[in-house]
């Protein structure tokens, strides 16, 4: 035998069980090879291929089917197995059918006989669909990460035993403890959060909830922080209630998910390693012929204790009324059937895919069937795990304030992924920016701002950094929006761009707050400078011909002009008079003006605030003498120094003695004064005629007067109290008043020490 199969005997006569072996075979493409030609082939193998029969196979180099790239790869495997070293593992390469369809295929090499390398076996498995599955697996992983550390948001994942499973840095940062510290169950509740502490524990009962509320946390250097915290279950189709996910809102930098990563580097492990199939043959009844040892390993049996018995209860019993009927299928042309069923192996309950071929007599009646199958539960578990990431992922999502959107690096930013938000903003439903299905995301960006979005995306491409712009949107109903968008790049194993990720947060109202503030200050702006040249006017207009006027009455009062009568004498007294009381009433004007410009400087110094009441007192003892008023002093023995604007103080004691002896026709005037170190308080209290209720608002305005009790009107012009109020807010002192019609009234002043200057 080993002389009939070598190199110098290049076409010796395939043997009948090399055959039956590859023709047999119902489930996988089998090939038999004679050096590098193909010598035989089943029917799987052609139609895999594109091939209308195996015998356009026959023939031709295994390496025809083999894309370009890959060729070497083929081409030195088949020389390792001539040369007579076999490749224990398989490998994947993409192949071309004949009809141009490109298939990721896994091939294996198996020799024949060891001592015969030119006769080998290929056996070519189809994985376009498994590769397609894995790629789409780890897209949603690098799409679930990207988002979550471009959250503005502290995250944190906890199963239902209360470990955290996960914590991003945003919420290191806003604690001030490290993940590791977090991970050990660290209490951040405030101790008086007994109610907040009490809901989220609910969380992680028998009956989960989510909730949101206002709480305080401790950080680590024990200082309180207020946060607004909200959470939700996390539900999953294989394990229900798995996880709850905890989200601070107000974090939006960098996350941590290569914990995350690791855990889902674990569950799908299974998808991408080889997975040996089983193959058996079984009576019609379903009694087992010939069983191989991946069966015998999968259920933990011997072929003797299985050969003769039944598959059927092996098999799980809500999927044997399938099983039994696609079985009935083999009954009749093309005589195969497919199916999937659970089986209980030596795992427990396992996922099997078969695919089943009659075996029939030379009469076309059947009298075996033939099933290879494989073990699909990690594809099914993949499947439920995606599906739970995915939910995981919109959980997430949902709580984020913006519009999350994944697009292409391209002129338009085409949309692959856009949050339900971005409606909001623009009026559109997400649906229509997704792959530009009705509108780009660019079209509706206001045209003076495109060229700066583009730069910004451009430039955190180019440097790998996150970027920050503002922009405007256009709106459906034609109205603008300000939003700010923040986003990072994703990157290729090459370093080129694949993808810009992040989210997009309306600003409107923030940029409406700053302009309304800037137009304000625009406003105050004009009003000051209108103020400033309506005092210059007064200024020159009115004070300089008053004092011209009072300089010629002056001049004729003494004679200048020549004798003049009693009678213009008096009349001159009453020039000069009212002269005098229109520059009082001019130069409080621009007293109050002054003072409310802000252009007037404190000037504390130290001083003795009792003597500068005592001065006010002595000012106004002799109009109370006359009018008959006693004015009653209770002031501390202890006069303590205070840093004071002496002179304001003065005006503003003095101004309030005057009104109490001016409007207290009888009775007393108590003035009690309290002083220490912090300042002084100065509370002066009138029998006289008191204020009306609906007066107190506006004694303070200016040109506001009193009823005075006598029949003439009194005399001033209603500034007094106007420049009190103002002198009072200059060094940041404090003034109130309280009063009753006829019974008198009661200010209070008090005036803090200053720092000096």
């Amino acid at each position: 035998m080993n002389s009939k199969y070598t190199k110098n005997n290049p076409n010796p006569e395939i043997p009948k069980a090399l055959r039956d072996f590859v023709i047999g075979n119902t489930y996988d493409a089998l090939v038999a090879i004679q050096g590098s030609t193909i010598v035989e082939a089943n029917d799987r193998t052609a139609l895999l291929l594109g091939c209308a029969s195996k015998d356009e196979l026959i023939g031709k180099m295994p390496t025809l089917f083999v894309t370009p790239e890959y060729l070497p790869i083929a081409n030195e495997r088949l020389a390792r197995r001539i040369s007579g070293d076999t490749p224990t593992d398989s490998a994947i390469y993409d192949c071309r059918c004949k009809n141009g369809e490109l298939l990721r295929v896994e091939v294996s090499i198996m020799p024949w006989w060891p001592s015969e390398p030119i006769l080998s076996v290929l056996i070519v498995k189809d994985v376009t669909e498994r590769e397609k599955h894995l790629e789409a697996l780890r897209g949603s992983e690098r799409l679930y990460r990207t988002l979550i550390e471009q959250m503005p948001a502290g995250a944190m994942l906890t199963d239902h035993n209360g470990t955290i499973k996960y914590v991003n840095s945003k919420a290191s940062k806003l604690t001030g403890y490290s993940i590791e510290e977090l991970c050990q169950k660290i209490n951040l509740f405030h101790p008086d959060e007994t109610e907040a502490h009490r809901c989220y524990d609910l969380a992680f009962s028998d009956n989960p909830t989510s909730g949101t509320c206002e709480t305080r946390f401790i950080r680590k250097d024990s200082s309180t922080m207020w946060v607004s915290l909200s959470w939700q279950p996390v539900y999953s189709e294989v394990d229900g209630w798995c996880c709850v996910n905890t989200i601070f809102t107000g974090i939006s930098e960098q996350k941590k998910a290569e914990a995350a990563l690791r855990r889902s580097e674990t569950r799908y492990r299974g998808l991408i390693e080889s997975q040996q199939d089983l193959i058996v043959r079984t009576t019609p009844d379903g009694r087992f012929t010939f069983v191989n040892n991946a069966y015998c390993r999968m259920f933990g049996k011997s072929a003797e204790e299985l050969i003769g018995s039944s598959f059927v209860p092996l098999v799980h019993t809500d999927d044997l009324p399938s099983t039994l009927a696609a079985m009935e299928l083999l009954d009749e042309p093309p005589y195969r059937a497919t199916m999937e069923q659970r089986a209980m192996t030596v795992q427990g309950w396992r996922w099997l895919a078969w695919e089943d071929c009659a075996i029939l007599d030379s009469s076309g009646n059947m009298v075996e069937i033939q099933a290879v199958g494989r073990d699909i539960t990690e594809n099914k578990l993949a499947g439920k795990a995606l599906k739970k990431s995915e939910k995981r992922f919109r959980t997430l999502v949902a709580n984020i304030p913006g519009a999350v959107f994944r697009c292409k690096y391209d002129e338009q930013l085409t949309m692959q992924y856009l949050s339900y938000e971005i409606e909001d903003l623009t009026g559109y439903p997400a649906m229509e920016f997704i792959g530009n299905a009705v509108r780009s995301f660019v079209s509706v960006i206001h045209p003076e701002d495109t060229q700066r979005v583009t730069d910004a995306v451009k430039a955190g491409a180019m440097s790998g950094k996150n970027y920050v712009v503002e922009y405007r949107v256009v709106h459906a109903d034609g109205s603008s929006k300000w939003v700010m968008e923040k986003g990072q790049a994703v990157y290729d194993a090459d370093g080129h761009t694949l993808y810009i990720d992040g989210i997009i947060f309306d600003i409107t109202g923030r940029v409406m707050a700053v302009r309304a503030l800037q137009k304000a200050h625009d406003d105050l702006a004009s009003a000051y400078e209108l103020q400033r040249e309506f005092l210059n006017n007064v200024t020159h207009e009115i004070r300089t011909p008053l004092t011209a006027v009072k300089g010629y009455v002056a001049m004729l009062l003494e004679g200048v002009a020549g004798p003049i009568s009693d009678e213009q004498k008096s009349l001159l007294h009453r020039v000069m008079t009212s002269s005098d009381h229109l520059l009082e009433l001019v130069s409080g004007v621009l007293e109050v003006a002054r003072l409310k410009s802000g252009t007037v400087a404190i000037r504390p110094r130290a001083c003795n605030p009792c003597l500068i009441i005592d001065k006010a007192i002595s000012s106004i003892l002799p109009q109370a003498r006359i009018k008959g008023i006693d004015v009653l002093v209770d002031q501390p023995t202890n006069r303590p120094l205070g840093m004071y604007d002496g002179d304001k103080l003065s005006i503003i004691i003095t101004n309030l003695l005057s009104n109490a002896v001016k409007f207290t026709e009888s009775g007393t005037i108590e003035i009690k004064v309290t002083s220490n170190t912090e300042g002084t308080e100065i509370i002066v209290v009138d029998s006289g005629m008191g204020i009306a209720q609906s007066d107190l608002e506006t004694i303070f305005d200016e040109f506001q007067q009193l009823d005075y009790p006598r029949k003439h009107k009194a005399t001033g012009f209603g500034l007094g109290l106007a420049i009190v109020a103002t002198m009072v807010e200059t060094i940041n002192a404090t003034l109130t008043v309280s009063s009753e019609k006829d019974l008198g009234t009661a200010f209070t002043l008090y005036a803090p020490t200053l720092n000096a200057q």
